[in-house]
């Protein structure tokens, strides 16, 4: 512990109040400030439907979708499901080619998106909440 509060384990010059060298396992829950980024890779869902609505419970997750139809992916409004502003969803198209649709509940806008966009398998795009109600598809 240095006299400016920072603890280090496996280092004697702590840069944060918490600074680790090395591997973390934790065996209970680990809880972030809901505006914190954490910099690990997005964990993958495989999501075998053709629809699905966007729900905090997606939060630092890279959604997958298997089915080779159409997808319909929701994007809700802020009062709904409040994801932090600033916060990016990566999307892949795991299988098919068919349109992935971009719907949005009352209020919401998403930026460059003409609503259906053709993903091919193994295709990437993301959706990045910029304001409110406000998302850009990159």
């Amino acid at each position: 512990v240095l006299n400016s509060g920072n603890v280090g384990i496996g280092t004697t010059t702590p840069a944060e109040k918490l600074d680790v060298v090395g591997n973390i396992k934790a065996s209970g829950t680990v809880t972030l400030d809901s505006l914190a980024r954490p910099s690990w890779t997005y964990a993958p869902v495989t999501d075998t439907s053709t629809a699905r609505s966007l729900t905090l419970a997606d939060l630092w997750k890279r959604l997958r979708f298997s089915n080779v139809g159409a997808i319909t992916i929701t994007v809700p409004a802020n009062s709904t499901e409040a994801f932090p502003i600033g916060y990016t969803i990566p999307i892949r198209r795991v299988a098919g080619a068919g349109a992935i649709t971009v719907a949005v509940a009352g209020g919401v806008t998403v930026n460059g998106s003409a609503g259906s966009t053709s993903v091919p398998a193994g295709g990437d795009f993301a959706l990045h909440k910029i304001a409110t109600d406000t998302w850009d598809f990159i």
